[in-house]
């Protein structure tokens, strides 16, 4: 497994990986004493105190996620001398996922508890005459935010299939793949559904389609 790497190589990524694990962890003892201390004071409501759990418990599995992903990267198959050890971009990808989620988490209580939001009557469905143009307004600008932020989501998950299969590397034409804008490479696996987050060509297309 990377027989080609030079001990100045191997020190450069183990210093990488060193640091981001520290960092990690003083990320869950900076939430987790604080979080002690507040609940033994009494300081959080009972609405704060799920919160809290919920992010808690997200930020041990983020750490154990990232245990996971690294040992799919030193792993048996990455044996031969052209072989490149590369972690598993369905893990990869969940990693991230738990970063976002986290941040989410944590901006959403801050600013809840710093700016409560006041609640207005709105008819998500469109099954009620609100009789507001004001409310009518804000919903259709809701319903774009909350799309435009899955759009966001997925485009980031979609760049850690990316990263976990090189697939950056594939073509480096812009909007062009190859001869044409759509490369003929994009459903050659089977079954196709795989294609979409095995497949280089196809996770680097639709990482650029996003």
């Amino acid at each position: 497994m990377n027989h080609n790497m030079t001990l100045e190589e191997f020190k450069r990524i183990w210093w990488m990986e060193y640091v981001h694990r520290m960092w990690g962890r003083l990320i869950g003892v900076s939430f987790a004493l604080p979080a002690a201390y507040f609940w033994y004071k009494g300081y959080l409501k009972p609405g704060m105190k799920s919160r809290v759990l919920l992010l808690g418990s997200l930020i041990g599995a983020q750490g154990l996620m990232g245990w996971y992903m690294v040992k799919s990267g030193l792993e048996d198959r990455f044996q031969g001398p052209s072989d490149v050890p590369r972690v598993s971009q369905y893990r990869l990808a969940t990693h991230l996922s738990l970063a976002f989620l986290l941040y989410t988490g944590f901006l959403y209580s801050a600013l809840d508890h710093l700016m409560p939001a006041k609640p207005m009557p709105i008819d998500w469905f469109g099954t009620k005459n609100v009789g507001s143009a004001i409310n009518k307004n804000l919903l259709k600008f809701k319903r774009l935010a909350n799309g435009t932020k899955g759009l966001m989501f997925l485009t980031a998950i979609s760049g850690a299939f990316v990263a976990g299969l090189d697939a950056g590397l594939v073509y480096n034409q812009f909007p062009r793949m190859g001869y044409g804008l759509i490369p003929k490479e994009i459903l050659e696996m089977e079954p196709p559904l795989i294609n979409f987050t095995e497949n280089p060509v196809t996770v680097q297309f639709d990482h650029r389609v996003l």
